[in-house]
């Protein structure tokens, strides 16, 4: 991909839980069914596509009353269900994972375990659906965070969290699945499962029953993969996995407003985190942790650098589409003596707080601008490799002529609005689907 096509771009995370607003009431365990969650509509649609799932009762519906939302879940142990971490956390309006946006704090509170219920029923909507409380929520440490930096775990890459579910209204009967030690290879298709909208945003349409999908690997980067879509809000924490297997890839996480693209955390870059905490709900269950606890998890990927940082090529960079295309690693000029991660700016797009443009590109402002020889450094024609030893240009291969910035069109979905390059598809955008909606829903049902 040529510098031309990278116009800078804030890529607010594209959170694919389903807000509902406060209405509902509190945690029950599936001993006391009177206390769940209020019903929040009934259909017979497909969702965006998909199916109805009856049979896999691995994946699971949440709820969160602390923030009214619905989210998915996998089952990975009889009492360990693995999600999302913005389905447990409240996180900032817009969650920024461009790199100039990727190591600013995101979440602003975690909820207690109170807060959530889970079922394994088909449909959360029925009266008959069985929910089981919450006993812990476990979210991704700092040591298991792509940016050990960040206090709060950052999201980007690293949108994982897990409920252990409280034992005394016993546990799901559903059998669990093991997570994927390796991730799938671009251009696989495999499943998604969740409970969200079965229409894409903003309308929505249905929520609370779970639909499942195939769809194909489009993208693969180091914390995360891309598909060719599908999901909508609600489907957030739910599973992309193999169906002959039952293997889980990735956690659902983010996507574009009309759901032409499904963005997800890998859950194999994580193993050492998931192992350990299913250790835990193993011993809190009383029973032997599942066997694929007692594998060896993989080697983690180096964590990506951000704006302004060291870098020796692209693929090191965060990038504006994490799982699609590395970043810039950019030379400012020959007589610089180190290359650093940096997008483009223009007057239109400048440089965030903190940074300066310097002949086309961002510069950290605290490193003082960089002694340039005269004229704009201009990238070399010539192909180039990963290696960082030519001059005056960006560490990649193709990456061909002086940054010309195309004009973005401005989208909007759930209240934000985000900068989309014209000749690029959409990347994904803020998936925020406000109380109005469910409440719709549920104004339908008591009318019917």
């Amino acid at each position: 991909m040529s510098i031309a096509r990278r116009a800078r771009l804030v890529a607010p995370l594209a959170l694919a839980s389903l807000f509902v607003g406060t209405f509902g009431a509190g945690c029950a365990s599936a001993s006391d069914p009177s206390s769940a969650p209020q019903p929040l509509g009934t259909s017979t649609a497909r969702i965006i596509g998909g199916t109805t799932d009856t049979s896999d009762t691995f994946v699971v519906g949440i709820y969160n009353q602390g923030i009214g939302g619905i989210c998915s879940g996998t089952l990975l142990a009889k009492n360990l269900v693995l999600t999302a971490r913005h389905c447990v956390s409240d996180t900032t309006q817009t969650v920024d994972c461009s790199p100039s946006g990727y190591y600013t704090p995101k979440v602003t509170r975690d909820y207690g375990p109170s807060n959530f219920q889970v079922t394994t029923s088909q449909d959360m909507n029925t009266g008959s659906a069985s929910w089981y409380g919450v006993s812990r929520v476990y979210v991704l440490d700092d040591q298991s965070c792509p940016n050990s930096g960040n206090v709060d775990c950052d999201l980007c890459g690293a949108d994982l969290a897990m409920l252990e579910l409280d034992g005394n209204g016993g546990y799901p009967s559903a059998t669990p699945v093991a997570p994927a030690f390796a991730p799938p290879a671009v251009g696989e298709l495999h499943a998604a499962i969740g409970y969200g909208c079965q229409q894409p945003e903003p309308t929505c349409g249905n929520v609370g029953q779970r639909m499942t999908i195939d769809t194909q690997v489009t993208g693969l980067a180091g914390y995360d993969l891309e598909t060719n879509g599908k999901i909508a809000g609600g489907d957030s924490g739910g599973p992309y996995f193999d169906r002959a297997s039952k293997a889980v890839y990735a956690v659902t996480s983010r996507g574009p407003q009309d759901a032409s693209a499904g963005l997800y955390t890998r859950v194999d870059v994580h193993l050492d985190w998931i192992i350990a905490k299913a250790k835990l709900a193993a011993q809190d269950g009383g029973y032997t942790a599942p066997a694929w606890t007692n594998q060896a998890p993989p080697a983690k990927p180096a964590p990506p650098l951000a704006l302004g940082e060291t870098c020796t090529a692209n693929a090191e960079c965060v990038a504006l589409d994490p799982a699609m295309a590395p970043g810039v690693c950019h030379r400012f000029s020959p007589s610089v003596p180190d290359r650093r991660c940096s997008e483009v700016c223009t007057t239109s797009f400048p440089c965030p707080s903190g940074f300066d443009c310097v002949t086309g590109y961002c510069w950290p402002h605290a490193d003082n601008p960089p002694q340039l020889d005269a004229g704009p450094a201009q990238p070399d024609t010539a192909t180039v490799d990963d290696t960082g030893a030519a001059s005056g240009d960006d560490a990649g291969a193709g990456d061909a002529a002086s940054p010309v910035v195309v004009t973005p069109s401005t989208k909007s979905g759930g209240g934000c609005s985000v900068e989309a390059p014209a000749d690029r598809p959409p990347r994904p955008m803020p998936w925020i689907v406000g109380a109005a909606v469910a409440m719709a829903a549920l104004v339908r049902r008591r009318r019917g």
